[in-house]
C-alpha cells in the first residue's frame, strides 16, 4: 500500500510552553455548537408608542470565525427603531480589537454588521412584539442514529409520511453526530451505569451529553472529553466526588450538590456553568479554569499556577497557588 506524509505548519494547543493568552484561549473556545448563541437574558421589549426598544442585560457567545468571545452587555433602554411601523432586525456587535466594545445594530433590511455580531431578535414596531433568535446553538448532525428514539416514538396522533425504507433494528442514538454522544442511550440500569459504559466506549476529544438525572457514584474521568449537561445549573446533578484526570477535560452545565466535589487533577481541565447546592471545586493543576458558577466553594491548591477563576456568584475562592487569576467573584 502506497502512502505519504507531508508536514504542515500550524499550532497544537495546549502543549508545554503554550501561553494561556487571549488569542489561544479564544481560538480554543471557537467550536461549533458552542458559540453564536444567547446563553441567558438579552430580552428585547418593544415600546410601540415611542418607537423604541429596551434590551435586558445578559450573556452571549460571539464568534468571528477564528475566535469566540463571552459577551456580557448591561441593560440598555430607548433604542430607536429604524422601522417604527415594521420589522426591525437586532444585532449585538463587538469590536474584538477594543476592550469591552459592545454595541447594538438595528436595521430594517437585515444587513449584518461588518464586525463580529450575533442576531438576537426581530422587533415588530407596529405589533409591539419581539421574537428572540439564537437562544441555543444550532445542532449540526452528520450520520445520525436513532434506535432508542424509535423504541419510544410517539407521534401524538399525527401521521408520519415520506419515510421510505426503514429498518428499526439498525438504528441507535448513542452517537448523535461525529464525536458527539448521548450518555442516556448506553446500556445500564441507572444513570451511573450508563455513564460508565459511555465513558468506556467513546474516544478522546469526544463530547458526551449527560442525562437529566442525579449521579451518585464517585468516579475518575481520565479521557480528554467534554461532558455537558442539558441546562445551566439544573438537570444533571452530581451528588458524588468526580475527579477530572484527563488533559483538557471539560465539564459544564451541571449542578454539584452540597456534599459533592469536582476535582481538577490535570492541566487545562475546566468546569463552567454550575449552579451548586453549596458543593466544592478544587483545582490541583496548572491552567485549570473555573467559570460562570454559582454558590460554590473553590480551592486552588499549592500545586496550581496560571489558573483562571471568573464569573462566580455567591461563591468563595481560596488561592494557595501562584500566578493564578481570580477575577469576578461575588
Amino acid at each position: 500500500m502506497a502512502s505519504n506524509e507531508t508536514t504542515v505548519s500550524g499550532d497544537v494547543l495546549y502543549q508545554s510552553g503554550d501561553d494561556l493568552s487571549e488569542a489561544n484561549l479564544t481560538r480554543s473556545a471557537a467550536r461549533s455548537n458552542a458559540t453564536d448563541y444567547v446563553e441567558r437574558g438579552l430580552a428585547v421589549i418593544v415600546d410601540a408608542a415611542a418607537g423604541t426598544i429596551d434590551i435586558d442585560s445578559g450573556h452571549c457567545i460571539v464568534q468571528d470565525g477564528v475566535h469566540a468571545y463571552d459577551v456580557f452587555p448591561n441593560q440598555i433602554t430607548d433604542i430607536s427603531l429604524p422601522a417604527p411601523n415594521g420589522v426591525n432586525h437586532v444585532y449585538l456587535v463587538i469590536d474584538e480589537t477594543v476592550d469591552d466594545d459592545i454595541a447594538y445594530h438595528v436595521d430594517d433590511d437585515d444587513t449584518p454588521p461588518a464586525n463580529p455580531s450575533l442576531k438576537i431578535a426581530t422587533a415588530d414596531g407596529d405589533a409591539g412584539t419581539s421574537t428572540p433568535l439564537n437562544p441555543r446553538p444550532d445542532v449540526q448532525l452528520g450520520d445520525t442514529d436513532i434506535q432508542r428514539l424509535v423504541a419510544a416514538l410517539d407521534a401524538n396522533g399525527q401521521d408520519i409520511t415520506g419515510v421510505g425504507a426503514f429498518d428499526s433494528d439498525s438504528v441507535s442514538t448513542k452517537q448523535i453526530a461525529s464525536n458527539r454522544y448521548n450518555a442516556g442511550a448506553f446500556a445500564g440500569s441507572d444513570p451511573d451505569a450508563r455513564l460508565d459504559n459511555a465513558l468506556s466506549a467513546i474516544g478522546s476529544n469526544s463530547r458526551l451529553y449527560l442525562e437529566s438525572a442525579t449521579y451518585t457514584k464517585d468516579r475518575s474521568i481520565g479521557s480528554t472529553s467534554k461532558l455537558i449537561g442539558p441546562t445551566y445549573g439544573g438537570a444533571s446533578v452530581i451528588d458524588a466526588n468526580w475527579t477530572l484526570n484527563g488533559f483538557g477535560t471539560f465539564l459544564s452545565h451541571f449542578r454539584v450538590s452540597g456534599t459533592g466535589q469536582i476535582t481538577l487533577a490535570e492541566n487545562i481541565s475546566s468546569v463552567s456553568h454550575s449552579n451548586s447546592g453549596g458543593g466544592s471545586i478544587e483545582a490541583q493543576a496548572s491552567g485549570n479554569q473555573i467559570r460562570f458558577c454559582d454558590n460554590v466553594s473553590v480551592t486552588l491548591t499549592s500545586n496550581t499556577s496560571g489558573c483562571i477563576v471568573d464569573g462566580l456568584t455567591r461563591s468563595s475562592v481560596t488561592d494557595n497557588g501562584t500566578n493564578n487569576i481570580v477575577g469576578d467573584v461575588s
